[in-house]
């Protein structure tokens, strides 16, 4: 994956959504600033353009809720995309910490 900047700059954030408890995790979606949601969007759209290569069982798990991620790469605010994210913030990180993990090791490595 060719690292966007937008992804770069919120590495810390996507890393801390995925691996906080979900108290701490409402907390941060809840104040997370525009590029912060679209940080998220941009790894879901990537994902449901076949940008990223997932494993077979993360596909499986992402279709029982494909149209909650169709509807975050819709055309919309991102406040509205803010409020969806929460109502899924913890199908995301079931689904997103492996993929969060890899961009998170990618981007800390190059930075060196």
């Amino acid at each position: 994956m060719a690292g966007s900047e937008l992804l770069r700059k919120n590495k810390v954030f996507l890393y801390a959504v995925t691996h906080f408890n979900s108290k701490q995790r409402n907390y941060l979606l809840k104040n997370a600033s525009r590029p912060q949601v679209l940080s998220i969007v941009e790894i879901i759209l990537n994902i449901l353009n076949f940008n990223l290569e997932i494993p077979q069982t993360v596909y499986d798990q992402m279709k029982k809720y494909k149209y909650v991620f169709r509807k975050l790469v819709e055309k919309q605010s991102w406040k509205k995309r803010k409020t969806l994210l929460l109502k899924v913030a913890g199908v995301i990180v079931k689904v997103f910490k492996k993929i969060i993990n890899d961009i998170y090791k990618q981007f800390t490595e190059h930075e060196i």
